[in-house]
């Protein structure tokens, strides 16, 4: 079962890294990839890890779920008195249908009866009070070409990015924002503002959450600022105070992650690692991240 005190041991996961497996939201049955903390629809179907042992001796493992209320997380769902199921036995999914603030809370029972708990999360349901993206974070100051002309993204200006929305760029483009950060997209790239998440809860800083879908985008984000999330099928990456661009190949899989100033973290299969400047990470499929040395530029490589 390559399981051992929530280590995948054969598979090479560990529980916190394995966020994809433990809280997917499905469209039409299918998930839609790896998700950070953040900002999710009521009705989202969440997927647990539970085993049950063959008997006394063997091991067990139980998801549950907390909500945060009137400032403190309640115990856990089903084990107490809130609200939510016991998940035990595949396929460990639950439909979020109240809105709020939740966490995964996964207890592994050892054969030797000790515990183990482990906390994934949070996640806040119900995006109209969640995706708010009101601030100048995410406001849109200017919209400009380096050789003039329009890219498609011209309509931005003066307006914020909102959740939901998905973007495609028609020429290569400067995104500059009201806290002064600023974001450069290739020409025939395009991405999804997934949406933003609010600090109300001990464990969840602010984020934007933005997905590639397809070509490159350069980031440029001041310290001071809110943390960016950037994720393609495979892979998970952000941070604040950095520069560094991120792309996507959709033939073979291929997310390429270059840091010209700071450092990014890093998620894929189960792994994260951390890029520092002057390195550029390339992952394939289902294969490990390769690091390399990588000269730095600070401006847009396009």
């Amino acid at each position: 079962m390559c399981m051992r005190g929530l280590v995948r041991v054969a598979c090479g996961i560990t529980l916190a890294g394995a966020m994809s497996a433990a809280f997917a939201p499905f469209s039409s049955g299918r998930p839609t990839g790896q998700l950070p903390p953040g900002s999710y629809p009521v009705g989202t179907v969440v997927t647990g890890i539970c085993h049950v042992g063959a008997g006394p001796g063997t091991e067990d493992i139980i998801t549950r779920f907390q909500e945060f209320k009137n400032g403190a997380w309640d115990p856990p769902a089903a084990s107490e008195n809130s609200a939510g199921p016991e998940l035990t036995r595949p396929p460990c999914t639950w439909k979020v249908a109240s809105p709020g603030l939740w966490r995964i809370y996964v207890t592994d029972y050892h054969p030797n009866g000790k515990q183990t708990i482990s906390y994934i999360g949070p996640y806040r349901i119900g995006e109209a009070a969640a995706n708010p993206c009101t601030g100048k974070d995410t406001e849109v100051v200017s919209v400009s070409t380096p050789n003039g002309g329009t890219s498609g993204l011209d309509d931005l200006q003066g307006h914020h990015l909102s959740a939901n929305q998905t973007l495609t760029a028609t020429a290569d483009v400067n995104l500059d924002f009201g806290d002064g950060s600023r974001i450069a997209i290739e020409a025939g790239s395009s991405f999804k503002m997934d949406g933003c998440s609010q600090p109300s809860a001990p464990g969840l800083t602010y984020t934007e959450q933005f997905s590639l879908l397809l070509g490159k985008i350069w980031s440029k984000i001041t310290p001071d600022s809110h943390n960016v999330n950037i994720r393609t099928e495979r892979v998970v990456a952000g941070n604040r105070g950095t520069i560094f661009w991120i792309s996507y190949v959709k033939a073979g899989q291929i997310t390429t992650l270059h840091v010209d100033e700071g450092s990014v973290w890093m998620r894929s299969n189960g792994r994260t690692i951390t890029i520092t400047a002057g390195h550029t990470a390339t992952q394939q499929g289902t294969r490990p991240a390769v690091v390399r040395p990588a000269p730095i530029n600070t401006k847009p490589p396009f």
